[in-house]
C-alpha cells in the first residue's frame, strides 16, 4: 500500500468588527513552530501576496476584496498545504501543521544535528529472473538501492540548507542457476531494484517505502536489434 503524506490545516473564523480581512496563524511541524515557511495568498485574477513565517512560526496577510483566495504554505522538503477561503469576516486565523513530503527527509533543528536520526528499514527482497520462454536467467546482477537520508534547516528569512545525513544504501545480488535471487537491504525511503542483463533491456522497479518484504518474478524483454544504416 502506498504511503500518502498529507498536511493538515485548521482554520477558525474570528470576528473583530473591522472592514479589512486579515489572515494570520502559526505554522508548526510536530509540536514546535516552523520558521521560514512561504505563505501565499492568491485570487483568480492577478493578485498574489507572499510572506514568510517568523522564528515563532507566525505569519500575517492582509487581503483586499472578497476573494475567493487560495492560501498556500510551502517549504522545501515539506508537503504543500492549501486552503481556499471566501472571507466573510474581518479576521481569519489559519494554523498550518506541516509534514515531511518524503519519509527519507528529516528536519534538522536550528543550530545543528537532530537529536535522534531515524534508523533505516530492513527489507527482504527475493525473486526470479525469466525470459519470454520462461527460461531462467542465471549469473545476472540485481542491484538494490535506497535513498539517502536528507536533512534540511531553514532560517527565518526562508534560506534552506540541505545536507546528507546518511548515504544511500546499495546491495548487489546475483541470480543462481535457476534465476533466483534473494537478499536484504537496510534503507530509507523507496528501494529501486534494477537488472542489467546482456541482450535484454534494463529493468527498474520501485518498491514503496512501507514494503518490508517482496517476492518479484521479473520477465526480461529482449533488447532491440541494432541495424546498420544502408549504404
Amino acid at each position: 500500500m502506498r504511503s500518502v503524506v498529507r498536511s493538515v490545516l485548521f482554520c477558525a473564523v474570528v470576528t473583530n468588527g473591522l472592514g479589512a480581512t486579515e489572515v494570520s496563524g502559526v505554522v508548526r511541524h510536530g509540536t514546535g513552530p516552523l520558521p521560514g515557511v512561504v505563505v501565499t495568498a492568491s485570487d483568480h485574477a492577478s493578485l498574489k501576496l507572499e510572506v514568510i513565517s517568523g522564528l515563532d512560526g507566525r505569519y500575517a496577510l492582509s487581503l483586499p476584496g472578497d476573494g475567493p483566495y487560495v492560501i498556500r504554505a510551502k517549504m522545501e522538503g515539506m508537503a504543500v498545504a492549501t486552503k481556499q477561503i471566501c472571507p466573510t469576516e474581518p479576521a481569519v486565523e489559519c494554523d498550518f501543521w506541516m509534514n515531511l513530503s518524503k519519509v527519507s527527509d528529516f528536519l534538522v533543528p536550528l543550530g545543528g544535528e537532530p537529536a535522534t536520526v531515524p534508523e533505516p528499514t530492513k527489507r527482504t527482497i527475493q525473486g526470479r529472473l525469466l525470459v519470454p520462454a520462461d527460461a531462467p536467467v542465471p549469473s545476472t546482477f540485481v542491484q538494490l538501492a535506497g535513498e539517502p537520508l536528507m536533512g534540511f534547516t531553514t532560517d527565518a528569512a526562508g534560506n534552506v540548507s540541505r545536507s546528507e545525513l546518511r548515504p544511500a544504501a546499495k546491495v548487489t545480488l546475483a541470480s543462481d542457476a535457476a534465476g533466483n535471487f534473494a537478499g536484504e537491504i537496510a534503507a530509507f525511503g523507496e528501494v529501486t531494484l534494477s537488472v542489467v542483463a546482456p541482450g535484454y533491456q534494463e529493468e527498474r522497479i520501485r518498491l514503496e517505502s512501507d514494503l518490508v518484504t517482496a517476492r518479484i518474478e521479473l520477465l526480461l524483454t529482449p533488447a532491440c536489434a541494432s541495424s546498420s544504416a544502408p549504404n
